[in-house]
């Protein structure tokens, strides 16, 4: 016999549509069942982290927060979808939907590389650890040739069948021989023929020049010719760059660590030797990357490489993936995770144009894993994903991580609004979604310890915004005031629903 779900303690309402909620509380009534049973039967749906720890209770208490998909209580499927998002369908169709839109709004965008050492921003003492376990992993991954997945493998598989394209070029052949004459080439590059003189001007052909003919002996011809020269090799030689800059920054800040630059020589002979491959010669240095490429994400050779270089420079927790594979074989899925990714995807949708040149400073494209200081910008406005604000890069107390720092320079000062999502929402009788105040209390934290801080705003699932500008004479009731004379608040972002006022936002933060 199935186990009855009820949405009161007084066990009056049982769920009757097999359809739960998010954020909501709900009773089991496990009168019936041993301890045993009852452990059983609320691992089975996946549910230990969510409900009461006293299983001896014969009522148990349970409440699914920041997660969406589906569980099997006892013998019957319920559904867990959420009301904080604009989205139909099941919680497992939300999710997927919010996914999509992460990908479709990252898609849109081209990347522009700085130089290789750009990638590395974050301002805190992180760094050098971060340079210690790159070259850890590096080492580790690189030569192992009995490895089908290690980099020297990689690599080797990808000289033999490299990617190419093949392109236009001309060439001077001899006259009479078989091939596409290019007439334009021609007329342009006279002195590159072979011109003889026809002595009789009543002959046809030839070219006429100062009143007097003449044939060519040498004709431009178009030819096909494979070309080396992709966005994908580009890519391979900018990663070996890459490794190859580490290696000599490490040597440089541990001279006197013989482990240390054992490794790093190790490995820098290892890059070398690849960069002298005949394949990178005519190999330009990589200008943008190629966001599109399907080569890059489903070559073996090729993806395995880029996986390498994410996992070396973000670590080997890749979130979206992880998000990905939940949407596939998880009942459970993480849907307050994905929320506070696609706030910083709204975010810089508004700030930035398809058409900008948005330069990046430790880009990951899948979002598998965005690290502390991960930059986008352009000349006008940078924004960050986690920026680190410690006691030697901003911060007068602890080290505060804001979920999204939106940087301009204002005169000769640096100024930082500071955005933080959160998967929270109050419903009230008034209003149909407010923040809570804790919430707004931690963007005093934020604006109040982070030096260059101008507005600290909390992003929320709600319809309310509120503004809590410094200056006590100023609108209230208008988030404008707190993003130009400083002060706390939050907005209401929404997935399913237009954001014209985070685009407002970045729009008078764009005016200062």
């Amino acid at each position: 016999m199935a186990i009855e779900i009820y949405s009161d303690l007084e066990l009056t309402k049982p769920i009757s549509d097999a359809q739960l909620f998010e954020g909501l509380t709900y009773y089991a009534d496990l009168t019936d069942q041993t301890l045993n049973e009852r452990q059983a039967i609320i691992a089975k749906a996946g549910l230990a982290n969510f409900g009461s720890k006293q299983l001896k209770n014969e009522i148990w208490e349970f409440k699914i927060d920041g997660f969406v998909g589906h569980i099997q209580f006892s013998d019957r499927t319920y559904q867990v979808r959420s009301t904080k998002l604009a989205l139909d369908g099941s919680g497992d169709e939300q999710f997927q939907k919010l996914l999509e839109d992460i990908q479709e709004t990252l898609g849109s965008f081209t990347f522009r590389y700085g130089t290789p050492s750009s990638a590395s921003v974050t301002s805190d003492a992180q760094n050098l650890a971060d340079d210690l376990r790159r070259l850890e992993y590096l080492t580790s991954s690189f030569s192992n040739n009995s490895d089908l997945r290690s980099i020297s493998t990689l690599l080797n598989i990808l000289y033999r069948r490299p990617n190419n394209v093949l392109r236009d070029t001309t060439e001077y052949i001899k006259a009479g021989k078989p091939g596409r004459i290019d007439v334009r080439t021609a007329t342009r590059n006279l002195n590159k023929l072979g011109l003889v003189s026809l002595e009789n001007r009543s002959q046809y052909g030839g070219i006429e020049l100062g009143g007097k003919r003449y044939s060519a002996t040498r004709l431009p011809t178009i030819k096909k010719v494979t070309s080396y020269d992709t966005p994908e090799n580009r890519f391979i030689k900018f990663v070996l760059n890459d490794f190859e800059g580490l290696c000599i920054r490490l040597r440089g800040d541990h001279p006197k660590n013989d482990r240390i630059l054992s490794d790093a020589n190790t490995l820098l002979a290892l890059v070398r030797q690849h960069l002298a491959e005949p394949l990178f010669r005519e190999v330009r240095p990589l200008s943008y990357f190629p966001s599109h490429s399907s080569v890059l994400t489903r070559d073996f050779a090729y993806a395995g490489i880029y996986e390498h270089f994410m996992r070396s420079k973000y670590g080997t927790s890749h979130l979206l993936e992880n998000l990905e594979a939940q949407l596939r074989f998880s009942s459970l899925k993480d849907i307050a995770t994905l929320y506070e990714i696609w706030c910083f995807t709204q975010v810089v949708n508004a700030a930035f144009d398809p058409e900008d040149a948005l330069y990046i400073d430790g880009f990951n494209r899948n979002l598998s894993k965005l690290s502390n200081g991960v930059c986008w910008r352009t000349k006008d406005i940078a924004i960050y994903f986690n920026k680190s604000f410690s006691r030697k890069s901003g911060s007068y107390s602890l080290t505060l991580r804001p979920d999204i720092v939106v940087e301009r320079k204002l005169g000769t000062n640096l100024r930082y609004w500071l955005f933080d999502a959160k998967y929270k929402v109050k419903i009230t009788k008034d209003v149909s979604g407010v923040a809570h105040s804790g919430d707004i209390h931690k963007m005093h934290t934020y604006v109040d310890a982070i030096h260059g801080s101008v507005a600290s705003i909390a992003l929320y699932p709600g319809t309310a915004n509120i503004s809590y500008p410094r200056m006590l004479k100023a609108d209230a009731a208008d988030i404008e005031s707190a993003l130009r004379l400083g002060g706390v608040g939050a907005i209401g972002l929404v997935p399913g629903r237009g954001q014209p006022d985070v685009k407002r936002a970045i729009e008078i933060i764009g005016s200062l």
